[in-house]
């Protein structure tokens, strides 16, 4: 019982009981060009469709104790920003993230952040459909014994992070000149002795869909309007 004790006080130390974990992108180096396009673009707030639902502790987690059982998953987020160790915010994060690389690309004569859009040649719509965490663990099907094995570095389990975002490039009129829906996924190992903030790894996981973006509005800029 003692030793249940302090595997589940470990875990919960492990889950995030530090510091408070900001948000932080760091965007590509700014290309110093000719912009492509004599256009303003403004990138407003995603409106966020995601399922309000967390789980920091989901009850079939316990499955993983049970001799022969490989993992289970421990815990899920759906909106992780309503943790307080998250000072986090993506449906505004997200879309300045966007806007610096939009502006690092040259493409276009200004990209801007702002819920404001009116005065913006063009329109970079989002929706935030999914910004998902899961975090699994594993006794490697040994139950409490497993546990020893992550102190000689054996993972403790492993976490996904995923993101689903859909874009609608277009003007004041409603002109739609391109839409896509992204989806980028990032899957590491959790160790005994890792940071538990480590689980969160939302910038690599967008840096996938930005520089994706990216080359996509590259793509189309023959389609686009030289002058609105």
């Amino acid at each position: 019982m003692k030793k249940i004790c302090f595997t589940i006080i470990v875990l919960m130390a492990l889950s995030g009981c530090a510091s408070v974990q900001g948000w932080k992108y760091t965007a590509e180096p700014k290309i110093y060009k000719k912009q492509d396009l004599n256009l303003t673009i403004a990138v407003p707030s995603l409106r966020d469709e995601r399922i309000n639902e967390n789980n920091a502790f989901k009850a079939s987690g316990w499955l993983a104790l049970i001799p022969l059982v490989p993992y289970s998953t421990q815990s899920e987020f759906n909106v992780p920003e309503a943790s307080p160790f998250l000072n986090f915010k993506p449906t505004e994060d997200f879309s300045k993230a966007i806007t610096e690389e939009l502006q690092n690309s040259s493409i276009f004569k200004e990209v801007y952040y702002s819920d404001r859009t009116k005065d913006a040649d063009l329109i970079l719509s989002g929706t935030l459909k999914e910004s998902h965490i899961k975090k699994s663990w594993t006794f490697y099907g040994l139950s409490l014994p497993g546990d020893l094995l992550w102190l000689f570095g054996a993972p403790t389990g492993w976490a996904n992070n995923n993101i689903v975002i859909e874009y609608k490039l277009m003007d004041q009129n409603y002109k739609i000149y391109f839409e896509k829906t992204y989806t980028a996924n990032v899957e590491f190992y959790n160790r005994y002795w890792t940071n538990p903030h480590e689980i969160f790894r939302f910038e690599s996981t967008l840096k996938k869909i930005s520089l994706e973006l990216v080359d996509d509005i590259k793509a189309i800029i023959q389609q686009l309007p030289k002058n609105l």
